[in-house]
């Protein structure tokens, strides 16, 4: 009898149920997630752990899964008291199609904190969404700046822009400061593909103590311009330290300018100063050939006092017309390579030295000039600047040289002073030469002397000749 009961009201209650009774049961809560997003500022967000950043304010928003009609929702925070301020409920309640829970996080100090949502339905009493969140505040970036610098190779780097040259290779170091515990970096370029194999990554990443980024750029770059982004990446795993892009431009090289030897005058101390009076590159076509000139030669022009042998002295003493020695120089030219010296007597084009005049020799009106004897030959070598402290000429025969003076009109000018017998060149200026007869006289005087003797000869022949005819 019980049992045909139960099975009865069994029965009743189902057959109530399904007539629709007073009897009812409250709708069963649909299943929702809840995707927080950043709504602005910096944060972080990745599955259930949001990272906000010391000092830097951040929106996230709540966003349900499904739209409902929610009426309520609650949050609890696990933080100290001082922090409560620096969390804001920013839900849009008035305009919103539907309810985004959000919130303001500002002025956070680094830490943990746990997050509590309750989401309730408009049932009143269903509870649709409980989670906790952690959010973490991590220190704040320390400011970083990257200085590119050469390591090795040619480059220019001017603030964003590295200048390389085609054809020539460098390697540039990105130098952070300071320095920090860098675990990671990156790099991206926008350029060709083909020229992917010709930047390399040559970072040392075993035995420096801090991490410097540095790249190999090999000299077969084209010319172009390439952009570079590099991105440091500090060791909490999270925190990006440094991005910049930096533009990379290669330029065609230019033709390299011949190298000019090195000059060097090489004199004593009790001689007067001698320089240089023409281009050094202008000398070096006179003396050394390409080869020299890029193997590194050097041209050394010596200035000593001359010790004159008495066969010079006469030759000097002859042909200096009117005018007083002063000072014996012996100027010799060398070329230097490979330790290796050699003399040059004679060069293809005349070389401009100035000498300069002795303090004790100067003397208001007194003219002076430069007798130079090579080869048993002098001549009178023309002063070719008007500076009265300095004598300048150009000689394309180095051996011995004289400087003379006169006080009075002997030979009127630079120009025409010593003998008169012939005129000829050296390093492009007319001078007047002394050439010796082997007797000790000047060849003019030989010459007047032959020539009357002709003359005389001539009379005598032409006496004897009138008198065999009578």
């Amino acid at each position: 009898m019980r049992q045909f009961f139960k099975k009865a009201l069994a029965v009743v209650l189902t057959g109530v149920l399904l007539a629709g009774a007073s009897i009812s049961a409250a709708a069963a809560p649909q299943e929702l997630s809840v995707t927080p997003t950043v709504a602005s500022g910096e944060a972080a967000v990745e599955g259930d752990v949001i990272t906000l950043t010391e000092g830097k304010a951040a929106t996230v928003a709540f966003q349900p899964s499904q739209e409902l009609d929610i009426i309520e929702y609650q949050y609890s925070l696990a933080q100290s008291a001082d922090t409560n301020e620096t969390i804001v409920d920013v839900t849009d309640w008035e305009t919103a199609d539907s309810l985004v829970p959000a919130y303001s996080f500002s002025g956070l100090k680094e830490g943990t904190y746990q997050i509590t949502l309750t989401l309730t339905e408009n049932t009143g009493y269903t509870t649709v969404f409980q989670k906790e969140y952690t959010v973490k505040v991590q220190a704040a970036p320390v400011p970083v700046t990257v200085a590119p610098a050469v390591v090795s190779g040619k480059a220019d780097i001017s603030g964003d822009v590295i200048t390389l040259t085609e054809g020539t290779a460098a390697t540039i170091a990105f130098q952070p400061s300071p320095a920090l515990d860098i675990f990671g970096y990156q790099h991206s370029f926008r350029q060709p593909e083909s020229t992917l194999s010709l930047i390399e990554d040559v970072t040392d990443w075993e035995t420096a103590d801090t991490l410097v980024p540095t790249y190999f750029f090999s000299g077969e770059l084209k010319e172009g311009t390439y952009q570079i982004a590099l991105t440091l990446t500090e060791n909490t795993g999270y925190t990006t330290v440094f991005e910049k892009e930096y533009t990379v431009q290669v330029v065609a090289s230019e033709p390299e300018e011949p190298e000019t030897p090195d000059v060097v005058i090489d004199q004593d101390k009790d001689v007067p100063q001698v320089s240089l009076g023409m281009d050094q590159a202008e000398l070096a076509e006179s003396l050394l050939t390409e080869e020299e000139i890029n193997a590194g030669a050097q041209i050394v022009i010596s200035v000593e006092k001359a010790e004159l042998s008495e066969q010079q002295k006469e030759l000097f003493q002859n042909a200096m017309s009117g005018y007083q020695e002063g000072v014996y120089l012996d100027i010799s030219l060398f070329k230097v390579l490979n330790d290796q010296s050699a003399a040059i007597t004679e060069t293809k084009k005349p070389i401009r030295l100035t000498i300069s005049i002795p303090e004790e020799l100067r003397k208001d009106g007194r003219t002076f000039v430069i007798y130079r004897e090579h080869n048993g030959v002098v001549e009178l070598l023309k002063d070719l600047d008007n500076d009265p402290a300095t004598v300048t000429i150009e000689s394309g025969q180095f051996s011995v040289f004289a400087l003379a003076y006169s006080d009075g009109q002997a030979g009127v000018s630079s120009g025409e002073a010593g003998s008169s017998s012939a005129s000829g060149s050296s390093g492009g200026s007319s001078n007047d030469k002394y050439v010796p007869t082997g007797d000790g006289f000047p060849a003019a005087v030989v010459s007047a002397v032959l020539l009357i003797s002709a003359a005389l000869v001539l009379v005598l022949v032409k006496g004897k000749r009138g008198k065999a005819s009578e």
